[in-house]
């Protein structure tokens, strides 16, 4: 297995690949403001952090987000719906009201990895969504966005490998 704890299969960066995925337990939480992947989600990460340790578990390694697919002219257009993180705990009983347990739909997603950059990001976005573009599915959908630590050095903390994935069965 390569970095990025098995999100991107051995798959090289900045190629598209359809993989199929698990439904995913995740715990939720919405962006109430505007969120770019250009701007620190930190905040959101604590009240996922807080809320499960609260429930006696703890946070997965992984940063989720979840953005509607459409036509974004740059990086700064792209805004989060929400943020999230896996969980396996189903029974979470003192969530704030802002923090919710979801999962996203087992399916085959086509995707992209590519090791976290500002400016890269919006490259393999639009790669993707011209791949995407091309099968004609469904306008209506969404991107997932699933950044992993390349490593655990605390002087590397922007070093992330990152998947964008977007279902198409």
């Amino acid at each position: 297995m390569r970095d990025g704890v098995g999100i991107i299969n051995n798959q090289e960066f900045g190629i598209i690949y359809h993989r199929d995925i698990d439904e995913r337990s995740v715990l939720k939480v919405n962006c109430n403001n505007i969120v770019t992947p250009l701007d620190q989600a930190d905040i959101y990460f604590r009240i996922l952090s807080k809320t499960l340790e609260n429930e006696d578990t703890i946070m997965a390694p992984l940063c989720g987000y979840i953005y509607p697919l459409k036509n974004y002219n740059s990086i700064e257009k792209i805004h989060y719906s929400s943020l999230y993180t896996s969980t396996t705990k189903m029974d979470l009983t003192s969530l704030p009201s802002d923090v919710h347990v979801d999962s996203i739909p087992k399916g085959t997603y086509m995707c992209i990895a590519f090791k976290w950059s500002v400016t890269e990001y919006y490259k393999y976005f639009c790669k993707l969504k011209k791949a995407y573009d091309l099968l004609g599915l469904s306008k209506e959908n969404n991107v997932y966005e699933v950044s992993v630590p390349n490593n655990y050095a605390a002087s590397n903390d922007k070093d992330f490998i990152t998947e964008l994935q977007i279902k198409i069965d």
